[in-house]
């Protein structure tokens, strides 16, 4: 029997659309999930496992009762051999199906042994118990590789997390301050307070009270970018002798921090550029093919290697939804005549899958 690639299993299930098509709640995307399969023939098995789990994984929005929760946590107590620990009150909580999943991941034992033992229980129940237990802990997220995360904070903001994007918050924000770490791209619409938020990057921070605004900030680019959709936000650094010194910008302003010199400066431009992948589309205006396929990797999970520097200079002007990876690059090479290679995953010795690779070239 061949064994299966957990990766794409785990990436397709955290995918809240193909959830949503698995269990027959959104036919609009039958062909592109044909397209999928078509394009990965050698994953069919996996995603034949994954489609019968979502039809299986359907959760009740009733709410549970406070005296059920006590029951449940008591008999959790006597399996999980945990220390004494008040019940939690019930407190109803919307989530989508990859939060119920991704957002407990910061007490994975706890997570599975609550799991195991409560098979038949309500997931959203579940997270909710455990979540009342963590409020002095941190919540860390990431978005599977080709993939999206919607998040709702503690204060009712939200975030979208692009592929492969990271955020850690409180589970519960203080009084003074409501601070979240980022890295990757993630899309804001910040709840208006008077309290103070903060966007920490691996460059400046972002600090904003009411507002909408993308950030692009993947550990392995020089370049961090901040897109105002709308409302005020300041960007804060720190200069050499000189402290904090902030720049306010104003909506349909983009601001970039260069990650090697430290140079920070903005620009006006369009911002949908900068934020249409919230909405499934990849729009590129004079970009070079090097800054394409920095997206197309982290999108389909794909390893590019372009053989010639002049090759990757070559700009386009394309947009793109969710069209296989060979299909966009039967398009690009096309507009600007280059030759390419798609290398198919390999089954390694243990078991597990290389990651495709597109070697291009003159």
């Amino acid at each position: 029997m061949k064994q299966l690639n957990p990766q794409i299993f785990e990436d397709l299930i955290a995918d809240d659309r193909f959830i949503r098509w698995a269990q027959g709640l959104d036919r609009s995307d039958d062909l592109y999930w044909a397209n999928w399969t078509k394009s990965k023939p050698e994953f069919a098995a996996e995603f034949a496992e994954a489609k019968r789990t979502a039809k299986i994984l359907k959760f009740r929005s009733e709410e549970i009762t406070d005296q059920k929760i006590n029951e449940y946590w008591l008999e959790a107590k006597k399996k999980m051999n945990v220390r004494s620990i008040p019940a939690p009150k019930a407190k109803k909580l919307y989530l989508n199906f990859y939060q119920r999943v991704a957002g407990v991941l910061v007490l994975p034992l706890l997570l599975l042994s609550a799991w195991l033992y409560f098979s038949q229980l309500d997931l959203k129940s579940e997270y909710n118990r455990i979540s009342e237990l963590s409020y002095s802990k941190s919540v860390k997220l990431k978005s599977p590789i080709g993939g999206q995360l919607q998040v709702e904070l503690p204060d009712g903001s939200q975030a979208w997390l692009n592929s492969d994007s990271k955020i850690a918050y409180p589970a519960i924000f203080g009084d003074n301050k409501r601070e979240v770490e980022i890295t990757g791209e993630v899309y804001f619409k910040v709840k208006k307070d008077k309290t103070q938020f903060v966007v920490k990057t691996p460059g400046p921070s972002i600090v904003v009270h009411g507002t909408e605004f993308n950030v692009h900030a993947y550990a392995n680019e020089k370049l961090i970018s901040v897109a105002l959709v709308e409302g005020k936000v300041s960007l804060e650094k720190e200069s050499q002798g000189q402290g904090i010194n902030p720049m306010v910008m104003a909506p349909g302003e983009i601001a970039f921090f260069d990650k090697v010199d430290g140079t920070l400066e903005k620009k006006n431009g369009d911002v949908y550029l900068y934020t249409s992948w919230k909405e499934g589309k990849y729009v590129f205006r004079g970009t070079p093919l090097a800054d394409i396929v920095k997206v197309l990797e982290r999108k389909y999970d794909v390893e590019f290697e372009i053989m010639d520097s002049k090759v990757g200079n070559y700009k386009y002007e394309a947009t793109f939804t969710n069209q296989p990876i060979t299909q966009i690059l039967e398009l690009l090479s096309f507009s600007s005549p280059f030759h390419y290679e798609y290398i198919k995953p390999i089954k390694q010795e243990d078991g597990s899958f290389s990651k495709a690779k597109v070697k291009i070239w003159k």
